[in-house]
């Protein structure tokens, strides 16, 4: 059985994690390019993407109106609910991260916000333990082991929490959660959130502007063989790899976004262009109904030919096809 110092001493992935904590150092360095527009359309890419990930059918845009208070009639009250519930658990995580500890008690609270109901235990299944611990796995169906299963690894976290690479340990963490998968629903969706909470209570302030559930949607397939051949495998290293690289990659973005906005500035660009170019500046990455709703003053073929224009200049990227096409810079 691996410990952590054991996958950590693989090259590649602790080159990641210095490479990473390289970035959070960046990022405090870039203050003024980093604006607060940027962390709200960070805001708006994670929550909707990971709740696409689990099979949600919102908008970038349609999570902005329910943010604001505007209905969407094509939802149903379940959609609603859960999309305002992770939405009101990721607003928790930004505000109190530092007073939320890594407890049963704050999981169970995270948990109940996230669904919009009282959190209840899977119960029925076979609970599987840590993959750190090199006891056999669990085959005793009593439901109360989930709960002993999760205050373990929240045991195991908090007893290393000084001692190990606070990412590796968050990683694992995450890891294990899953193997667990404690709660009937929201298992994937709260460890999304749970590794923003560990990473901001490490000081890891970079991933506020970092949205890596977009990149984890684009990859589902990925994301979801790599957990499950670090659990079939009993083998950390493959989910672990898998997410920091998806953190990288998305921390790359971030900056190479800044660096895009400073040279768009000095280009000339017509007003609508401008125009356009702001939008998506604002919002991260914007769906082409959006863009034509906002600049109504401008006839749609008229502002389809300027982003037309905008992406064979390579100042902005399309995403996507007909009716899901979004840009981004």
């Amino acid at each position: 059985m691996q410990t952590l110092k054991e996958v950590c001493a693989k090259g590649s992935l602790l080159n990641d994690i210095v490479e990473f904590s390289i970035q959070n150092d960046r990022l405090s360095d870039m203050r003024g390019e980093i604006s607060a527009s940027h962390i709200k359309s960070t805001r708006i890419s994670a929550i909707s993407s990971s709740l696409r990930i689990e099979g949600a059918r919102i908008k970038d845009y349609e999570l902005e109106r329910l943010i604001n208070g505007m209905s969407l009639p094509s939802f149903s009250e379940k959609e609603r609910r859960e999309a305002l519930g992770y939405i009101r658990a990721y607003d928790k995580i930004e505000r109190e991260f530092d007073s939320l500890p890594i407890s049963e008690k704050s999981i169970l609270s995270l948990h109940s916000l996230m669904m919009g109901r009282e959190a209840s235990y899977r119960k029925g299944d076979k609970p599987k333990q840590n993959i750190l611990k090199s006891e056999p796995e669990v085959e005793n169906e009593r439901a109360d082991l989930v709960e002993i299963s999760l205050r373990s690894i929240i045991d195991d976290y908090n007893r290393n929490e000084t001692r190990e690479n606070r990412i590796l340990l968050s990683l694992s963490f995450i890891e294990a959660f899953l193997s667990i998968n404690p709660f009937e629903e929201g298992n994937g969706r709260l460890s999304r959130l749970l590794f923003r909470l560990l990473l901001l209570r490490g000081g890891y302030n970079v991933i506020r502007a970092i949205p890596f559930e977009r990149k984890m949607e684009e990859e589902r397939k990925q994301y979801l063989n790599a957990l499950r051949r670090s659990q079939d495998r009993r083998d950390l290293e493959p989910f672990l790899s898998y997410f920091m690289k998806t953190l990288l990659i998305s921390g790359e973005r971030v900056f190479l976004s800044a660096g895009k906005k400073e040279s768009i500035e000095s280009i000339e660009l017509s007003p609508l262009e401008r125009e356009i170019v702001k939008m998506i500046q604002e919002e991260r990455s914007v769906y082409t109904s959006k863009i034509v709703e906002t600049l109504s003053n401008y006839p749609s073929p008229t502002i389809k030919k300027a982003l037309a224009r905008l992406v064979l200049d390579g100042k902005i990227e399309m995403h996507g096809k007909g009716r899901g096409t979004f840009y981004s810079l």
